[in-house]
């Protein structure tokens, strides 16, 4: 199976030579939910190389649509897309919609929307967390309510320390996490995006 995975940038995943070759948190957090082997190219969702479509709406909708017509087009078996929620409501609703719209029927999607950011995922698994920086952290309650994740972040790679970059923190920490740590601590993002990853890539899907 080959997917094409979405993202915002760097958070979830690591550049690595090619600037088309991403692996990292993103990737490694779909195959832990999904439980299958599969293969994967990494883009960015602002990626202007992917035709714009016409008429079709507006926001996140029509953003995921024009993903989805590009995964089609290009032979993928299927397409994960996380967005930052970013205090946007209305991005919820539009990426909802989009998961549900059948226009581009024959493409299988996982679509979901991190409330706020992606970066409170890393958040929620304080044993992940601790294993990957070497050292206890303390549990982090609500990630989902935290106004600003990715400078929580930055300040537990500054107080223990680490030599970790931010991305480099997030795929290592991916590799660890507990899913069913993260669906309880993230019920509003997280966990409907798993129910979908399960529902598109899982071994009945």
């Amino acid at each position: 199976m080959k997917i094409l995975i979405v993202g915002e940038g760097p958070s979830e995943g690591v550049r690595k030579e090619s600037p088309s070759e991403w692996v990292g948190a993103l990737p490694a957090l779909v195959q832990k939910i999904a439980k299958v082997e599969f293969s994967h190219d990494l883009k960015k969702i602002s990626d202007r190389a992917v035709p714009r479509l016409h008429g079709t709406g507006n926001g996140y909708f029509k953003r995921s649509l024009e993903w989805m017509r590009e995964a089609q087009k290009s032979g993928y078996d299927a397409i994960v897309l996380v967005v930052d929620q970013d205090d946007k409501q209305e991005r919820v609703r539009e990426v909802k919609r989009a998961q549900e719209d059948m226009t581009i029927a024959t493409i299988r999607r996982a679509l979901g929307v991190a409330i706020h950011k992606f970066d409170a995922w890393i958040l929620a698994d304080e044993k992940a967390l601790s294993k990957v920086l070497q050292v206890t952290v303390q549990t982090l309650p609500a990630p989902e309510e935290n106004p600003d994740p990715k400078e929580t972040c930055k300040q537990l790679l500054d107080e223990h320390q680490s030599t970790l970059g931010l991305a480099n923190l997030y795929a290592a920490v991916a590799e660890q996490i507990q899913v069913d740590t993260l669906e309880k601590k993230c019920p509003r993002g997280f966990a409907p995006f798993a129910k979908r990853v399960r529902a598109c890539l899982g071994p009945q899907a």
